[in-house]
C-alpha cells in the first residue's frame, strides 16, 4: 500500500471550507485503507438531503463523490487519475449498458487495488446537484434553481 502524501487534491466545486476540510482530514488519518474521503451532502448546509436521494447508491456508496472530495495526491492516485481517468464512463455489455457517474470508475479501480472511499458523516457541506444540467431528478430543477439564487444573492451580499 502506498503512503499518502501531505498533498492533496480536492475536487468538486462547494462550500468546502478550513473546518470541512480538517475533519475529513481527520476521517482520512484513521481510516489508513482509504483512498479519499468525503463529506454528507445538503441543500441548505443544516441537513443532510432528503432520504430519497441520498439513499441513492450513486451518491454514496458506489463512488466516492466529487463534491468535496479529500484525495491524498499518491502514486497510485495519480497512476489512476492518468491512466484511466476521473470522467463519467459507459460500461457496453452484450445484453445491456452500465452508466457511470463521475469518479465511479476510479474508485472501481481503488476498489481493486484494495482501497475504498469512506464519508465523514458528521461533516455537511452544501451542494446544488444538478442545477444546469438535466438528469433523473429534472422535476426538481426548478427548485433547486430558485435555492441556487438564492445561495448566490446571500454570497454576494456579502462581500
Amino acid at each position: 500500500m502506498t503512503e499518502p502524501s501531505h498533498q492533496l487534491t480536492q475536487a468538486g466545486s462547494s462550500s468546502c471550507g478550513k473546518s470541512t476540510v480538517a475533519a475529513l482530514l481527520k476521517v482520512l488519518a484513521a481510516h489508513p485503507d482509504a483512498f479519499g474521503v468525503g463529506p454528507r451532502m445538503s441543500w441548505d448546509g443544516e441537513t443532510p438531503m432528503p432520504g430519497e436521494l441520498s439513499d441513492n447508491t450513486g451518491i454514496y456508496l458506489n463512488r466516492l463523490h466529487p463534491c468535496c472530495a479529500l484525495i491524498p495526491n499518491a502514486p497510485l492516485f495519480r497512476d489512476i487519475a492518468e491512466q484511466v481517468g476521473l470522467s463519467c464512463a459507459r460500461m457496453l455489455y452484450a445484453d445491456h449498458d452500465e452508466y457511470l457517474d463521475t469518479f465511479e470508475l476510479m474508485t472501481r479501480v481503488m476498489r481493486a487495488h484494495g482501497r475504498r472511499h469512506v464519508i465523514a458523516d458528521d461533516k455537511l457541506i452544501i451542494h446544488a446537484f444538478a442545477v444546469s444540467y438535466p438528469d433523473e431528478s429534472s422535476r426538481l430543477i426548478p427548485a433547486k434553481g430558485q435555492r441556487r439564487e438564492r445561495w448566490l444573492t446571500t454570497m454576494r451580499a456579502s462581500v
